[in-house]
């Protein structure tokens, strides 16, 4: 198995249209190897004082650990939230194929 760890990046966005627009300048830049995006999601939470609700799109983003905090950054850069939900999982167990493809999909840091 390959020595470099992986992660998957929890993130929402306004809607699919801005995702989509992330998720092609992440993978056209190769910060990530691969996106699972669920369209439509309900989220509630406290903003300024108020519980509120919002439709959202979110997706999985897969890369190398090492390159986290570049994709954080460029992910901050090109969203229209103040405060992104941007949340990374260690990928500790996966497949021997998919964790050589993630890394030859991606840079190198």
């Amino acid at each position: 198995m390959a020595a470099e760890k992986l992660c998957f990046i929890y993130m929402t966005a306004k809607n699919m249209s801005e995702l989509q627009n992330i998720i092609a300048v992440l993978l056209d830049e190769k910060l990530i190897a691969c996106a699972n995006i669920t369209p439509t999601v309900k989220s509630f939470y406290r903003w300024e004082g108020k519980v509120e609700s919002a439709e959202e799109s979110s997706a999985i983003l897969k890369t190398r650990d090492s390159l986290f905090e570049v994709v954080e950054k460029r992910i901050r850069k090109l969203h229209s939230y103040n405060i992104p939900c941007i949340a990374k999982f260690q990928a500790d167990a996966v497949s021997e194929a998919f964790h050589v493809w993630i890394l030859s999909e991606t840079v190198s840091p």
